[in-house]
């Protein structure tokens, strides 16, 4: 094993013509660039997950008790070691909490805490205040995260990305740089080269889109129509269209030379709160095509789907249906999807 601490700067662009024109073999001198930029990528170039913010100018008060404010989820890359997410509390306004705390909870582990105190403080800009949380994850895994707010704590925004490990190691994924700048590259070496760079490249693709309702269960919106209806308005069905409300996954050349599609996964954090019948959701495209949709709707929890969607810019919605039953309703908390092999 070794390891090696990649330069956070952007290696220098590796040109294989550059390297034949000037009559240099294809060795030690032309490998250690490759090693070093395989290696740059796995520490630095990490992907955000979720960024979430509330109207600053119409922000919620604060609640008693213990309220899920936010969920999550996310695919965790080859060499991501941890999560560092920023969240942004706006102050403390009833006089009655004791100790608010704002907590991140990774799978079902309560990670961090972050406290607050009541001050009396006015909700503008000088008197916010930013938390810092690094939490450990498992690389190439799904990762499910919520934020909640206690004794009427406020966490008004947040953000997630990814960090790589601190240094390249070759136990971890890396690629060891130790060769000699006139040495041949060995089977070994090719060996440590090609699996670190398939590993990014089936497991670090990009994090596509992420939304969680604001206030957890008690406010989320519920369904219990049969026909499916966008989660957002409640109201429109037949797709996707961009005058209803949508959004736009792009993957554009994100498909790989040897496919014409870019494999997702499509995830969502729901239950079904009464009934018994078939309560599903699916993500459509403004054909009302169906490109994704989960298994039915029981148990509090997360639900998934994998699809396999055309590369190109895309118009789609979420919608949720219960097979016609007005006594079977769903709660829908959380969607994220995400590009995977």
């Amino acid at each position: 094993m070794s390891t090696h601490g990649a330069s956070m700067s952007v290696p220098r662009i590796i040109s294989a013509h550059a390297f034949t024109r000037n009559t240099l073999p294809v060795m030690g001198v032309f490998g250690k660039k490759v090693w070093d930029a395989t290696n740059h990528c796995l520490l630095y170039r990490r992907k955000t997950v979720v960024t979430k913010c509330l109207d600053v100018q119409n922000l919620p008060s604060g609640a008693s008790g213990t309220n899920v404010r936010w969920y999550g989820s996310f695919h965790a890359g080859h060499g991501a070691r941890a999560l560092q997410a920023r969240i942004i509390l706006a102050p403390v306004d009833n006089a009655s909490a004791t100790d608010a705390e704002t907590h991140l909870t990774i799978g079902v582990t309560d990670t961090w805490k972050i406290h607050q105190n009541y001050e009396g403080l006015a909700d503008t800009h000088d008197n916010f205040s930013l938390g810092l949380i690094t939490a450990a994850i498992t690389s190439d895994s799904v990762v499910t995260w919520s934020v909640t707010a206690i004794d009427y704590a406020r966490p008004i925004a947040i953000e997630i990305h990814e960090l790589g490990g601190y240094e390249a190691d070759t136990a971890d994924g890396g690629v060891d740089p130790r060769i000699g700048q006139a040495s041949p590259l060995l089977d070994s070496s090719h060996k440590q080269l090609h699996e670190a760079q398939t590993e990014m490249w089936k497991t670090n693709a990009c994090h596509l889109y992420s939304w969680s309702t604001d206030g957890g269960k008690g406010v989320a919106p519920t369904f219990n129509d049969g026909t499916y209806t966008n989660i957002w308005d409640a109201t429109t069905t037949g797709g996707a269209s961009v005058t209803t409300p949508h959004i736009v996954l792009e993957t554009t050349y994100h498909n790989t030379v040897g496919s014409t599609n870019v494999p997702i996964v499509f995830a969502v954090r729901a239950e079904r709160t009464s009934g018994s019948d078939t309560c599903t959701v699916q993500l459509v495209d403004d054909g009302n095509n169906q490109l994704a949709v989960t298994g039915a709707i029981t148990a509090d929890g997360w639900y998934t789907a994998t699809a396999n969607l055309t590369a190109g810019t895309i118009i789609a919605a979420v919608e949720v249906a219960c097979a016609g039953d007005p006594a079977s309703v769903v709660r829908l908390d959380a969607v994220s999807i995400w590009e995977h092999e």
